[in-house]
């Protein structure tokens, strides 16, 4: 949480103070995982691995599938990319056991259940234990609250979120990223736009929850 800390109070002493969440490729004519703060003196701070692990961090076949999460057959679709972005943020970001009943539960008064990638990333990743390098903050079912679901039934009582979409960020600045449970797909969009939303106008920033998760722990 830090480092998130220093690069908001950079972005303010900057002058700006749009939500740093913004900045779409559909917008900006940017790729996802160039939307990033860029502030003089801490590239080096960006640059620099976030645990030691990063210094090693390929990943044996036996290791993968532990990191992974992956049962006696392996049997786990989460893309490589992911696993290897994980493993470099330490072994925090493995969920503990003992959270497999709470994350399942969460995930059913979601109504994520069936959602295969959804599923997969929140049994086997604690997203309270990971510090992106892009700007903003995923939030985790389950650690130490139930926060995408106390964020979706705040979009929802607040900016009348449609129905069918899931908030995987706070709202701070008025907008969320919002995953699809009718898609698949996932938004960053300002509240301003869910009247778009729910008319089916607006374009998603991700076409997967995989294709997110990628950008997020690149």
């Amino acid at each position: 949480m830090r480092r998130w800390v220093l690069a908001r109070s950079a972005w303010t002493e900057m002058g700006w103070h749009s939500r740093p969440w913004r900045g779409s490729q559909r917008r900006w004519g940017l790729r996802p995982e160039s939307r990033m703060l860029h502030v003089p003196g801490m590239s080096a701070l960006r640059d620099e691995p976030l645990t030691s692990m990063a210094k090693n961090h390929r990943v044996t076949d036996r290791g993968r599938q532990q990191f992974a999460g992956a049962n006696a057959e392996g049997r786990r679709m989460i893309p490589d990319k992911i696993i290897q972005g994980m493993y470099k943020h330490g072994p925090k970001a493995k969920r503990p056991s003992e959270q497999s009943e709470v994350v399942r539960e969460s995930l059913a008064e979601l109504d994520l259940l069936q959602h295969d990638q959804v599923r997969e990333i929140f049994e086997v990743y604690n997203f309270a234990a990971i510090l992106s390098r892009q700007l903003g903050e995923l939030l985790d079912v389950c650690s130490p609250t139930r926060q995408i679901f106390e964020a979706t039934e705040f979009g929802r009582d607040i900016y009348n979120l449609p129905d069918g979409y899931i908030c995987l960020s706070s709202g701070e600045g008025e907008g969320f990223i919002l995953y699809s449970k009718i898609n698949q797909k996932v938004y960053d969009l300002e509240v301003a736009e869910f009247d778009d939303l729910e008319q089916g106008k607006a374009e998603p920033t991700w076409e997967s929850f995989f294709e997110l998760i990628e950008w997020y722990v690149a």
